[in-house]
């Protein structure tokens, strides 16, 4: 005769298989962010979580859906991280002399402006001054829209991955004033490495320093939102 543990009644079933976030916008939440130096300048990974998904779109709301994620992770592997798909990075360079600069410039601004228009009263230290606290973002609330993106695993295997495309308002996910992004298809497999797999492809950061929040998924107590 079986006895139940402590907590059984509480935990989250994991049937394994853990079903892929569909293409389109969300409403999300930043959970923590991470800077890194870079030759160029300054590489900033935020870690976010989903709040609500757009209902004209997609039938359930996904909301935690990186945690419970991460959660599943855990329980078979004490060291996992936060999912790749759960992170978006802008760059900051520290200066401006070809396209490219000027390009991560805009993307980064292009972020800021979103986080702005969705949470009223946030200010980025850039519009005052000529520092910015880049930990002010935990918290905020932006709009992502995912897109779809094909790649090769470790096995030859092609199979589909789920990336943040275009980050927008959180009005302009809630109003539906957007477009979801074509499916990507890998054009050539040769050399490719699944871990760049991404739209604007950048390795798999090692996020180990992120302060991880032990919360259950299956309740909205003590959840990081």
């Amino acid at each position: 005769m079986l006895q139940m543990p402590q907590g059984y009644k509480e935990q989250t079933a994991f049937v394994g298989g853990f079903e892929q976030l569909p293409a389109g916008g969300y409403v999300c939440k930043v959970l923590g962010v991470k800077t890194e130096e870079k030759e160029y300048g300054v590489r900033l990974s935020i870690m976010f979580d989903i709040i609500e998904a757009d209902a004209r779109v997609i039938d359930k709301s996904y909301r935690s859906y990186f945690n419970t994620l991460y959660q599943s992770r855990k329980l078979s592997d004490a060291s996992a991280k936060w999912p790749a798909s759960g992170i978006h990075h802008i760059s900051l360079p520290n200066k401006v002399t070809e396209k490219k600069e000027q390009n991560m410039i805009g993307f980064f601004k292009g972020f800021i402006e979103a986080v702005k228009s969705s949470n009223p009263g946030f200010v980025c230290g850039f519009d005052t001054g000529n520092s910015f606290d880049e930990q002010t973002l935990k918290g905020m609330m932006f709009g992502a829209i995912f897109g779809r993106e094909q790649y090769q695993d470790n096995q030859g295997e092609l199979k589909w991955g789920i990336h943040v495309a275009m980050v927008r308002s959180v009005e302009t996910i809630k109003t539906g004033d957007y477009k979801i992004p074509d499916d990507k298809p890998l054009a050539n497999t040769s050399g490719f490495n699944p871990a760049n797999a991404g739209y604007g492809a950048a390795p798999m950061p090692d996020i180990s320093q992120y302060e991880m929040l032990d919360v259950n998924p299956a309740t909205d107590d003590g959840l990081p939102f």
